[in-house]
């Protein structure tokens, strides 16, 4: 991981290279970057984003949160929307904050539905196959993002790492960053909001409001698991990559 100077950290704006893998090599910087939604960046921050050549931006939120707050336009930047979150038949759910927090009731069952819906849901979702397309074919650099960055952003970096040949324990590392960059939306949030009257289990799954829990991105690991004898068996299931594939991709995307 590593931060690009200049840019705000709660941006949750990161370049996924620089983790070290499980074969010993590297994951080359300047070619995956997860962020946060672009409305929110300055044009200053815009224009160090502009300068890092990006070719594919994926916009992985639903068409009502990018109509609300659309992508400003960079240059030699294809913008891609395609929502990480959908339902079986296809239908988009809105997952912005001002969203979730109509529709959640503040219990631990309605917590774990949550988690089970969202993310036992994510690893298998048709948008991380078409921008996989794109990584395979090395259309990159590519940024990908979502609202906050942190729940479909973050399982989208995870799957990048898994195929690069990181290890769990550092993909988690990854998705548990997120708590650093978006610190000041954490802190607001618990300055607003009882936790402290309430049972410490669900004051602890609350605080995934503004960032992540690490029981939820181990759950779409476990997933994955439950589904597949391994990830290699996932990745050639669910996005048709075998371990020739999975190799060139390691020999393009590590050193």
């Amino acid at each position: 991981m590593s931060d690009i100077i200049g840019i705000e950290k709660k941006r949750n704006f990161r370049d996924l290279g620089g983790y070290q893998t499980t074969d010993g090599k590297t994951v080359k910087k300047g070619y995956f970057f997860r962020s946060s939604r672009l409305s929110d960046f300055s044009q200053k921050e815009l224009d160090i984003v502009e300068n890092l050549h990006i070719k594919k931006i994926y916009d992985l939120r639903s068409l009502a949160e990018a109509k609300d707050a659309p992508d400003p336009a960079l240059d030699g930047a294809e913008y891609i929307h395609i929502s990480a979150i959908t339902k079986p038949d296809g239908t988009e759910i809105d997952f912005s904050p001002s969203a979730m927090e109509d529709k959640v009731v503040y219990s631990k069952e309605n917590n774990h539905e949550f988690t089970s819906k969202v993310y036992g849901n994510l690893p298998f979702s048709p948008a991380y196959k078409k921008m996989f397309k794109d990584i395979v074919e090395n259309n990159t650099p590519i940024m990908f993002h979502c609202s906050a960055g942190k729940d479909r952003t973050g399982i989208a970096a995870m799957l990048i790492l898994l195929a690069l040949g990181v290890d769990e324990e550092t993909i988690m590392y990854d998705y548990m960053l997120t708590n650093e960059y978006r610190k000041e939306y954490i802190d607001n949030f618990k300055k607003t909001f009882p936790l402290k009257e309430m049972d410490p289990e669900l004051a602890g799954m609350l605080l995934a409001f503004e960032g992540v829990s690490y029981t939820n991105g181990e759950y779409s690991l476990n997933k994955i698991k439950e589904k597949y004898t391994s990830y290699d068996a996932y990745f050639q299931e669910e996005f048709g990559l075998d371990q020739h594939a999975l190799q060139k991709l390691k020999d393009y995307y590590t050193e």
